[in-house]
């Protein structure tokens, strides 16, 4: 909530998985609400959504903390291991 707040963000979400297995370990999604509750007369429907379940996420967004896994992992790759990436282009 904090982070979408100072980001003005309208939705948030966090979603911890194990990287051994793929199993959701927690799940947060902002704003929230309370599902026990009714909606009220004028809510947004819209503002129920579990946004990490209910909408597709771009696998470039979600994957590139894999591809970095993947770099530093056999390699002698670290994070401050500077990359010729060719000006941006390659082909």
């Amino acid at each position: 909530a904090k982070a979408a707040v100072a980001s003005r963000a309208r939705t948030g979400s966090v979603v911890v998985m194990d990287p051994r297995g793929g199993e959701i370990l927690a799940l947060a999604s902002y704003p929230d609400y309370d599902p026990n509750e009714p909606p009220g007369p004028r809510e947004n429907p819209v503002a129920r959504h579990n946004v990490p379940v209910s909408y597709a996420s771009e696998p470039g967004s979600v994957f590139k903390a894999f591809t970095v896994a993947a770099a530093l992992a056999p390699t002698k790759l670290r994070p401050d291991t500077i990359l010729n990436c060719g000006n941006g282009t390659i082909q």
